[in-house]
């Protein structure tokens, strides 16, 4: 699934042109993370919005302890 398809199927796109999905998806970046590969680190500062385009992450706190579970969208 390509960038704007995810969008169009998230509520992060609700609302918006194809031309303004379009402009979003220029400026992201995909990543092709592995498994137990780090995403982001609590408390870190970043202007990042992180979507998962296909598979599961773990959201857990600094002592391993999980949070959550995040999927697509």
């Amino acid at each position: 699934m390509d960038v704007i398809d995810s969008l169009k199927a998230s509520y992060l796109g609700e609302g918006l042109s194809n031309d303004e999905m379009k402009s979003i998806a220029a400026l992201a970046r995909v990543a092709d993370k592995k498994n137990k590969e780090l995403l982001a680190r609590e408390f870190d500062e970043t202007s990042d919005l992180i979507v998962i385009l296909e598979g599961h992450a773990n959201v857990e706190t600094r002592d391993g302890g999980q949070l959550a579970e995040a999927g697509p969208g």
